[in-house]
């Protein structure tokens, strides 16, 4: 069996979320799951 994995990672202001995704070339599947959530807090530049 075939297959690539990915990964996608999406940065917010306040949040963030890293995705994996699977590709299975014989079935043409893709399959998708989120595998970690955090929270960060902004911070304030008076310079910028």
């Amino acid at each position: 069996m075939t297959f690539r994995n990915c990964v996608a990672v999406d940065l917010g202001a306040s949040s963030g979320r890293v995705m994996l995704a699977r590709y299975e070339r014989e079935c043409r599947s893709l399959t998708r799951r989120r595998s970690l959530r955090f929270h960060h807090g902004g911070s304030v530049n008076q310079y910028h």
